[in-house]
């Protein structure tokens, strides 16, 4: 099949090479991301991609430091790869520009030992609140926060997006998600013959209740 190579060169704030670290390209389509690894030598990476076996709406590029805090996490266009391709992508590492708190709440109250996963443009951080409730994650770029999701072992859960109703802003250094019982849902799966269909790969989506949907 038709691939196209993407390298270049890992980069740290003062325009030194880095000579280690670890790349990694992930090609965005609607069911999901697809991850490749690069090749490191020095301050030099490499990946193939595949052309025409992905559906493609654009690619996430994340670099990482093992001994810093540096990195690299940028959304692009799937137009860009071919510019990619041609000319390279040197990957321009650093530190955060800031940081954004989540604090898990239920009723008011604090919720610790609670799952957050937050999306902040190109990359999807994780974390667990600790007993304030509250989950601190490093934002690069100064992108915007963009979602939040969080949940709980006993099955509560909550989220938002910054965008929708009640607006919430993006930039804010800390932001509160609410937890709302969940229920059990059942989906079955059949045919135009109203047969069973086993074996199907569901993607859902899940609310929470007004205001905050």
């Amino acid at each position: 099949s038709l691939e196209m190579r993407i390298q270049g060169k890992l980069l740290a704030p003062d325009g030194q090479t880095l000579q280690s670290g670890k790349v990694a390209i992930h090609l965005r389509a609607q069911t999901g991301e697809t991850p490749f690894a690069a090749e490191v030598d020095g301050d030099h990476y490499s990946v193939w991609l595949p052309v025409n076996r992905v559906e493609s709406l654009g690619l996430t590029v994340h670099a990482t430091t093992e001994e810093s805090n540096l990195a690299y996490h940028r959304y692009f266009d799937k137009n860009k790869l071919a510019e990619f391709a041609r000319e390279g992508l040197d990957l321009d590492l650093e530190s955060p520009s800031r940081y954004v708190d989540i604090r898990v709440i239920d009723d008011g109250e604090p919720v610790a030992d609670a799952h957050v996963r937050a999306l902040i443009v190109a990359v999807t951080e994780h974390g667990t609140t600790d007993e304030k409730g509250i989950v601190r994650f490093p934002v690069y770029h100064h992108q915007p926060l963009q979602n939040v999701v969080a949940w709980t072992d006993d099955g509560r859960v909550g989220g938002f997006s910054t965008n929708r109703e009640p607006r919430r802003d993006d930039q804010a250094p800390l932001l509160e998600c609410e937890l709302h019982d969940s229920r059990t849902q059942t989906v079955r799966v059949v045919d135009q013959n109203s047969d069973p269909v086993a074996n199907v790969s569901l993607k859902m989506q899940v609310a929470t209740p007004p205001p905050n949907y």
